[in-house]
């Protein structure tokens, strides 16, 4: 896709110039004002300079503030490239945390289940001083099931 074309009439140290390019005739006027600001900077720092080398100046000066820009936006996309992978990194750890949560979830209610069993099956059980491991707790859950299926098959016989 390109762009039209603009021509840009621009009085820069009192001389016409045509400039052709995309840009807008605002972005031009606000390009040519700081032209001439920075060419009477320098001629002001330094009066004995003539037009063509305080041109020559303004170029050096606008190419080493590009050159900084560019930098700073390399040094700025670096970090956010960093930032962007330590993001990747937080998002897998809370994942990995909220899996962990889960299981402890599951693994609390099958404890919470067994101590309930325990206290049913007659034990005497102080709830809130004994923890069950899960495998303890399976074992008790594995238990209870086994003494349903004995019961039920009493029942049929």
């Amino acid at each position: 896709m390109t762009q039209t074309k603009n021509r840009y009439k621009a009085k820069i140290a009192n001389k016409t110039y045509t400039i052709i390019g995309t840009e807008s005739k605002v972005h031009m006027d606000i390009v040519t004002e700081i032209a001439n600001k920075q060419l009477a900077e320098i001629r002001d720092i330094a009066p004995e300079t003539t037009l063509e080398n305080a041109s020559i100046l303004l170029g050096i000066n606008a190419l080493s503030d590009q050159l900084k820009k560019e930098e700073k936006a390399m040094r700025l996309e670096a970090q956010m490239k960093k930032m962007t992978a330590e993001m990747e990194e937080l998002k897998n750890k809370m994942k990995r945390t909220e899996e962990l949560e889960a299981r402890l979830e599951k693994y609390t209610s099958l404890e919470n289940s067994a101590k309930e069993a325990l206290v049913n099956g007659g034990e005497q059980l102080e709830l809130t001083d004994q923890e069950l491991s899960p495998q303890e707790a399976q074992s008790i859950m594995n238990q209870q099931v086994r003494e349903k299926i004995q019961q039920n098959s009493h029942e049929f016989k």
